[in-house]
């Protein structure tokens, strides 16, 4: 074979590794895509969500917050990324160790919290959290989904005060009852007097 068909025949196979190499990075490319166009839409549902969706590192320091959790601590997205997760708690709710605790340990499913908003107010939550971990078992970082249950506390408390009233009214009813009972047996002992004297 001489050098001109050796380079014709290394020029082709260059040709054919383009061409795969071409395929490959369109095919690449496609799923890059993909990805980012699947990313954007989860991201969507996240940040969209009703619940309040904190993400936060191994160490609790918040990475990212959604609009509904921005909505409810009158903060902004700046105004929270590398924050502890600590200061959306009430200083009366649970100590500071006791937050890192429930977060770090996984302990906080369901667990009913107060969320401090910026202004001050407060806002009864039911929490829960989970752990992201990588393959080996690593704690990758934590998210945790809170649901404002403040209509819930609100019909709890306007329950509470109805018993309290239907209890009230109860008490007042058996007390008038009884004084009733009292008031005919004080008729029938004045009747019965009343007969020796005719």
């Amino acid at each position: 074979m001489d050098l001109q068909q050796k380079l014709k025949k290394t020029q082709q196979k260059v040709d054919i590794l383009e061409k795969m190499i071409e395929e490959k990075t369109r095919d690449l490319y496609k799923i890059h895509t993909e990805l980012l166009d699947k990313n954007k839409y989860l991201d969507n549902i996240l940040e969209n969500m009703i619940d309040l969706l904190v993400e936060l590192n191994p160490d609790a320091i918040i990475k990212t917050v959604n609009k509904s959790m921005l909505s409810i601590l009158g903060y902004n997205k700046n105004e929270l990324i590398g924050k502890p997760f600590k200061i959306f708690f009430t200083k009366n709710v649970l100590k500071e160790a006791e937050i890192e605790d429930l977060i770090k340990k996984g302990i906080a499913q369901k667990t009913e919290m107060t969320y401090l908003s910026k202004d001050g107010k407060e806002t009864p939550v039911l929490l829960s959290t989970s752990f992201i971990r990588d393959d080996n078992d690593n704690i990758q970082g934590i998210v945790c989904i809170g649901t404002d249950i403040t209509k819930i506390k609100q019909i709890e408390r306007e329950l509470r005060k109805k018993i309290s009233d239907l209890e009230d009214f109860t008490r007042i009813a058996v007390q008038r009852e009884l004084k009733m009972k009292r008031m005919e047996e004080e008729m029938d002992r004045l009747n019965e007097e009343i007969k020796i004297y005719r």
